[in-house]
C-alpha cells in the first residue's frame, strides 16, 4: 500500500490525472489518499558514469529535456543539426567548450567544435581524431573503448589522463565525455569541458545529457541518411545535366548539318527569277516540316515550251531530301 500510494502521489504532483484515475480504479484498496507522501518530492533518473566524485540531491528538469529533445529531433539538415546539437548540449551541461566526433568507417572524425570563449562554431570539419590536437585524445580513446560516460571533476588530478599533453597545457578541470550509442553500436562521442570550476558537471546535468544523447544518435543517423540521399540526388542531377548538355551539343551539330543540306537542296531548285520569265502570275509555297524535304519543284524551257513539275518523293527529312536530289536529276 505504501508504494502504490507514493506512486499515486508522484503522478498527482506531475499532473498525470488519467494515470491517477487508472490507479484508483485498479488499486483502490492499496491507495490511501489522505496519507502523507513519504518519498522525495524531487525524483531523478540515473545513468552509468565513471567519476572521481559525485554529488547528490540534484533533480532532473524534464521540461528542459523534452524541449531540447524536440529541438534536436526537428532538425534534418546535417550541418544545421550539428550546430543546434552543440548549442543545446553545451547549454544543458554548462560547458565552455564542446567537440562532437562521429564514426565514419573504422575511425572517429571531428565534425563540430564550439567554444564560448572564442565565440565561434565550426561544423562539417571531418578531421581525423589522430590529427586533431585541440582535445585530450586519451579521454576520447577511453570513452571509445569502454563506451561509458566519463566524468572528471579535475582532469589534471586524474592519474589516467593527467599526462595527456592537452590536459597539461590547458590545465583542464571539469570534463564530461559521452559516447553516443545507437542500437548498442558507437556512432559518435560528445566531449565537453569547462575550466570555471572543478566538479562543474553535476548529476542532474549528466542525466540530462545522457538522455539527450539517445535522441542525438537517432537524429544524427537520420540527418546522415538524408544527406546521403541529397548527395545521390545531386549526383544524379549532375549526370542528367551532363547528358542533356551532350544531347544539346549533338543536336546542334545535327541541325547544322541538316541546315547545310537545305542550302544544297535550295541550290538545286529552280530560281524564282527563272519562273518570272515563264509565268506572269505565280507563287511558290515550299515549307519543309523537318528543315529539308522530299518534295521539290522543277522547271525548264525548251524551244517554245515551258515544262513545270511539282513532285513528292517517298520519305521526309534527310532521307526524303536525298530522294528529291535523285528526282531532280
Amino acid at each position: 500500500a505504501e508504494y502504490f500510494t507514493d506512486a499515486y502521489k508522484l503522478y498527482e504532483q506531475w499532473g498525470a490525472t488519467r494515470k491517477c484515475s487508472e490507479l484508483k480504479e485498479r488499486y483502490s484498496d492499496y491507495i490511501i489518499e489522505n496519507r502523507q507522501f513519504t518519498g522525495s518530492k524531487n525524483f531523478s533518473l540515473t545513468i552509468s558514469a565513471t567519476t572521481t566524485d559525485m554529488y547528490s540531491g540534484q533533480s532532473l528538469d524534464l521540461q528542459s529535456v523534452v524541449k531540447s529533445s524536440v529541438a534536436i529531433s526537428g532538425e534534418i539538415q546535417f550541418e544545421s543539426l550539428l550546430s543546434k546539437l552543440m548549442q543545446i548540449m553545451m547549454e544543458n551541461a554548462g560547458a565552455e567548450k564542446g567537440v562532437l566526433l562521429l564514426r565514419d568507417g573504422e575511425g572517429l572524425f571531428v565534425e563540430a567544435e564550439h567554444s564560448l570563449g572564442k565565440g565561434e562554431m565550426r561544423t562539417m570539419m571531418h578531421e581525423p581524431l589522430e590529427t586533431y590536437t585541440n582535445l585530450p585524445r586519451s579521454v576520447i580513446y577511453f570513452a571509445e573503448r569502454t563506451r561509458e560516460i566519463l566524468v572528471l571533476n579535475c582532469a589534471t588530478k586524474d592519474t589516467r589522463f593527467a599526462i595527456d599533453k592537452y590536459v597539461q597545457e590547458n590545465a583542464i578541470k571539469s570534463v564530461f565525455c559521452v559516447p553516443i550509442l545507437k542500437q548498442g553500436a558507437l556512432s559518435g562521442i560528445l566531449y565537453l569541458e569547462t575550466n570555471l570550476s572543478e566538479g562543474a558537471f553535476t548529476p542532474d546535468r549528466l542525466q540530462t545529457i545522457g538522455l539527450l544523447s539517445s535522441q542525438a544518435a537517432i537524429s544524427l543517423d537520420n540527418a546522415l541518411l538524408y544527406q546521403s540521399l541529397e548527395e545521390k540526388v545531386r549526383d544524379r542531377t549532375q549526370e542528367l545535366a551532363h547528358a542533356n548538355d551532350e544531347l544539346a551539343e549533338k543536336n546542334k551539330h545535327i541541325t547544322e548539318s541538316i541546315t547545310y543540306s537545305l542550302n544544297i537542296q535550295q541550290a538545286m531548285l529552280p530560281s524564282l527569277d527563272s519562273l518570272k520569265m515563264s509565268f506572269q502570275d505565280h507563287f511558290v509555297l515550299f515549307m519543309p516540316k523537318d528543315i529539308v524535304s522530299g518534295d521539290f519543284f522543277w522547271h525548264t524551257t525548251k524551244n517554245d515550251s515551258t515544262l513545270f513539275a511539282v513532285a513528292d518523293c517517298t520519305g521526309h527529312g534527310v532521307p526524303g531530301a536525298l530522294m528529291s536530289m535523285i528526282g531532280i536529276n
